[in-house]
């Protein structure tokens, strides 16, 4: 694979010494966890604990989720006209 001096232009194959089939395996098995992993860095938040107390934790609600009682049609809106 070269590299055009300055000018960031790539030539040849885009995955190295791997052929297509090999890379799209990978990017195939891949893909799944990449997404679970982004979400957990977009959504999750870090727990710390003191050394050699464990390695659970336990979370407890308070407030209840309000109870929904109108049924869940997909693609319709109720408020719409």
């Amino acid at each position: 694979m070269a590299i055009n001096a300055g000018t960031g232009l790539l030539t040849g194959s885009s995955y190295g010494d791997l052929s297509k089939h090999d890379a799209y395996t990978i990017q195939k098995r891949m893909l799944p966890i990449a997404k679970r992993l982004l979400t957990f860095s977009k959504f999750a938040q870090r727990e710390t604990k003191p050394q050699k107390e464990g390695l659970e934790i336990r979370h407890r609600r308070y407030e209840r989720f309000p109870i929904v009682d109108t049924p869940i049609a997909e693609g319709k809106l109720s408020y719409a006209p």
